[in-house]
Parts: C-alpha cells; sequence; structure tokens
C-alpha cells in the first residue's frame, strides 16, 4: 500500500493458487490514500479481506488519493496457460512492470499451526471471525471494537502469574461471560503447556482468522516443480520486460 500511495503503482495483478483465498477472482477499483482523522494509509475497497484487517476508510475520508486498479486471478487447472495469457495479455505491452515472486506461490505453510493446540485453535476461530454489518463502516467499527477486546483482555489475563490465579481472577470488562470463559481456556492452556503467554503472539495470529486464515499448502517436490515449469511457461509466453524482479521467502 505505502508504494501505491507514493504513486509508484496503480496496477496490481495478482495470479495465485487455489489454496489462497483472501479475495475472490475478479477486477477491484479502489482508492489508496490517508485517513484525514489517523493519518494512517487506508483504502476505500469494502471487499471483507482489506475491512476485517481495518484497511477500510471510505473514500470521502481520505486525503492525497490514488486511484488503483487490482486483478486477481487463480492458476490452477481450471485455467490453462492459454486462458491466463489471454486474461494478462495486456501485460505484454507494458514496460513499467514489476515482478514480485512470493515464494508462497510453490508451497506454503502457516507457522501459526505447529504452536497451538488444536483446541486453542478451534477458540481463536470463534473468538476472532470477521462479522460482516449492513455497511462496511459498521463491519469495521465491529471489529475494530472486536479486535481492541480481544487484546486487552488477552493481555490482562497473561500477566497472570499460573493457571490456577487465572481461573480465580475478577471478571474483566467485557459482558460476553462465554467469550471471556473462552479467552481464559485460551490462555490457560497456554500457560500450562509453554508455561508463559506470549499475548502479543498469540493476539497476532488470532487476527489471521478474519475471512479465511492463513493459506496453508504443502506441496511436494513433484508439485512445486510443475508450478515453476508453468510459472517460467506462463512468462516467457507473455514476454515480459520487467523493470524489476523481486523474491520474497
Amino acid at each position: 500500500m505505502p508504494a501505491c500511495y507514493a504513486g509508484h503503482i496503480s496496477r496490481i495483478v495478482w495470479v495465485k493458487k487455489e489454496w489462497s483465498t483472501q479475495i475472490s477472482d475478479g477486477e477491484y477499483i479502489f482508492a489508496i490514500g490517508m485517513d484525514k482523522d489517523t493519518s494512517q494509509i487506508r483504502c476505500s475497497s469494502t471487499e471483507p479481506y482489506f475491512v476485517s484487517e481495518l484497511l477500510y476508510t471510505p473514500r470521502d475520508n481520505l486525503a492525497n488519493i490514488k486511484d488503483i486498479t487490482l486483478t486477481v486471478v487463480t492458476f490452477d487447472s481450471s485455467n490453462s496457460l492459454q486462458t491466463m495469457c489471454e486474461v494478462l495479455e495486456e501485460l505484454s505491452d507494458n514496460s513499467n512492470i514489476i515482478l514480485d515472486i512470493d515464494l508462497d506461490y510453490f508451497s506454503t505453510t502457516n507457522p501459526f499451526l505447529s504452536m497451538y493446540s488444536e483446541k486453542q485453535l478451534d477458540i481463536l476461530a470463534t473468538l476472532y471471525k470477521f462479522h460482516e454489518e449492513t455497511t462496511p463502516e459498521l463491519s469495521a467499527a465491529r471489529r475494530h471494537k472486536q479486535l481492541s477486546m480481544l487484546s486487552s483482555t488477552i493481555k490482562r489475563l497473561a500477566s497472570q502469574t499460573s493457571s490456577a490465579s487465572l481461573s480465580n481472577s475478577v471478571e474483566y470488562s467485557d459482558p460476553d461471560s462465554e467469550r471471556l470463559d473462552l479467552i481464559r481456556t485460551l490462555v490457560t492452556e497456554e500457560i500450562e503447556s509453554k508455561g508463559k503467554v506470549d499475548p502479543e503472539t498469540l493476539h497476532e495470529h488470532g487476527c489471521t482468522f478474519d475471512t479465511c486464515g492463513l493459506p496453508h499448502h504443502i506441496s511436494t517436490e513433484k508439485e512445486i516443480d510443475k508450478h515453476i515449469a508453468d510459472s517460467v511457461e506462463l512468462l516467457s509466453r507473455l514476454k515480459l520486460k520487467p523493470r524489476l524482479i523481486t523474491i520474497a521467502r
């Protein structure tokens, strides 16, 4: 988003694999600018991904607006190389291209899955689930309140020295007793299994349970070889000449 806000990028094409479901295939046109209230870089896209990440701000509350076009396309068995070339053909005539290769495209692991028990993961998914309201503004307000409450309550409970003292702790400000019980169980399990709680990491992981969670797909060596071969063939057919190539692990 900072590069878009600075005016360096106005068109984004995200070619993804089927295990990345954060944003559905399609074309999205929205604005990126500075939130007039917080001075934070935000966007006007009402896609659940952006709203749940607290990145949404109405266009009329953005300053220094830059218009962005985002195209999302899944490269899988349902889209042949020829189809992909047709979708991306317009890029062939553009010499001002940055090719950003994320290695998660070939195989990816959600690092949090090995850090917590199945019970904890289920609790996190329940606590941090994103709820859409009738408008994106209401959805964003509810999400902000939800995340703020969860963060503060986890920090308070994590400050308890043992699971015994935790179970006897006073009720906190959350009026939802069922939710408070889930948070207490979550933190108790963490203390019992690890002896301590890292509230920041726990909350950070919880925030990934918004609309779909982090992608997780461990490819076989054979699958990786095929993904690489298909990618090379696609790039060769498009005859791209990027000004810059970046690779992210």
